[in-house]
């Protein structure tokens, strides 16, 4: 609707007589590039209102933007040449607020972001580039940082890895899994580094390696195993040093 509205105004015809720079303190402005046409208001030097960007080689619209005295306040949106929408923003006092959302060529989803005060805030979706609904990643933000359970997937749906997350940095358990929904790995995290147990099994849920962590280094005995669970190797660490 926003862009229908937009479009049946006189901005089309503004556009493609559009040649030269016009501008006046509190008065129209209109200008153009080799790439695009600018049309808006500006008061004082300074972008206000509702500005229209068009690609200069046919006139169609690329990008509407919304100012309130020199700093973005309202709805941004952005066309690929083809006319779809492929960006869908909103700011408030030059800071994104509210839901985003970015579009791939096709016009699929492929971002759902969420802002607060121009933080990443709450859920936020990305989703596999042209597969409708696929998610490949959800994750939850606080104040512009991750916080929590951050999920992978592949492109049929299953969970590949699962991230805890704390003021942005790993805390915690830090699993992968196998298609099937099996454990893969396991490790633990403090303050974004490696601390104590790590453990990588094989698809059937048998061990395939493990061993210690202290500090982010490798630490003590590390065992791996063949499939059948036999012990093939045993190396010591210490301090990420292997001793032998």
């Amino acid at each position: 609707m926003i862009v229908f509205i937009l479009l049946s105004g006189n901005y089309g015809l503004q556009a493609q007589k559009a040649s030269t720079n016009v501008s006046s303190p509190d008065d129209f402005f209109s200008s153009r590039d080799e790439k695009f046409l600018y049309h808006g208001k500006e008061i004082n030097g300074k972008k206000d209102g509702n500005w229209l960007v068009y690609y200069a080689h046919d006139s169609s619209l690329h990008k509407v933007e919304n100012y309130q005295m020199g700093l973005k306040h309202g709805i941004f949106l952005q066309f690929s040449t083809r006319s779809t929408l492929i960006s869908e923003e909103y700011f408030k006092n030059d800071l994104p607020e509210g839901l985003q959302r970015t579009y791939t060529n096709a016009g699929i989803v492929e971002t759902v972001n969420f802002y607060r005060h121009g933080k990443l805030e709450g859920v936020q979706k990305k989703f596999y580039e042209n597969r409708r609904d696929k998610l490949s990643e959800l994750s939850n933000y606080k104040n512009g940082l991750k916080e929590g359970v951050s999920k992978w997937f592949d492109m049929e749906g299953n969970l590949i890895a699962e991230y805890n997350y704390h003021n942005g940095l790993l805390e915690g358990a830090q699993k992968s899994f196998y298609p099937n929904g099996k454990l893969r790995s396991i490790d633990h995290f403090v303050t974004n580094q490696y601390e104590g147990e790590s453990i990588e099994y094989y698809d059937d849920g048998k061990v395939k390696l493990s061993g210690q962590y202290e500090h982010g280094e490798k630490q003590g005995k590390w065992q791996k195993f063949d499939p059948s669970g036999k012990l093939e190797n045993t190396e010591i660490y210490k301090n990420g040093q292997l001793r032998k």
